[in-house]
């Protein structure tokens, strides 16, 4: 055996290159700011609705006495602090829709490929367009309506 040689052992590694550390993790934040923008709209939008039903609702002592002299200046109020709620829930639901419709925004694909996969990629790029159309439509008949609520009124 005096002819053949035989292979080096690998290295150990050095005790003064310390631990090797993993390489850094980064994640994407868009999807925690879309779901946090979702979260907030639908927030405003609840809180909007809420104050609409509630406070321009005439109370009970207007069916039974004429107690109801304020009224109307409050109404009017509530109904104007609601539609500026809706319009910045409208606002965040458009926006994180046109977010989501990014290209960056969709998830990575798996390690075996799905039949279906572009299908769902193609009906979640439609329903994210359809809550920004329909957010887009419902912010255009409250900025009309605010016309028409300044002149009835």
């Amino acid at each position: 055996m005096s002819g053949s040689s035989l292979p080096n052992p690998p290295m150990p590694p050095s005790p003064w290159a310390g631990p090797t550390s993993p390489p850094p993790h980064t994640t994407n934040p868009w999807p925690l700011i879309v779901g946090g923008g979702r979260l907030l709209a639908l927030i405003l939008l609840l809180v909007g609705t809420l104050i609409a039903v509630v406070l321009v609702s005439p109370p009970g002592s207007c069916y039974t006495s004429s107690a109801c002299s304020g009224y109307g200046s409050l109404a009017a109020t509530s109904l104007i602090a609601a539609k500026a709620l809706w319009v910045f829930g409208l606002f965040f639901l458009a926006a994180t829709s046109g977010l989501r419709m990014q290209g960056g925004m969709m998830p990575d694909l798996p390690a075996r490929l799905d039949v279906n996969a572009p299908v769902s990629a193609n009906l979640r790029f439609i329903g994210n367009l359809l809550v920004l159309l329909v957010s887009v439509i419902l912010l255009a008949v409250l900025l009309f309506s605010v016309g028409v609520t300044v002149a009835m009124g």
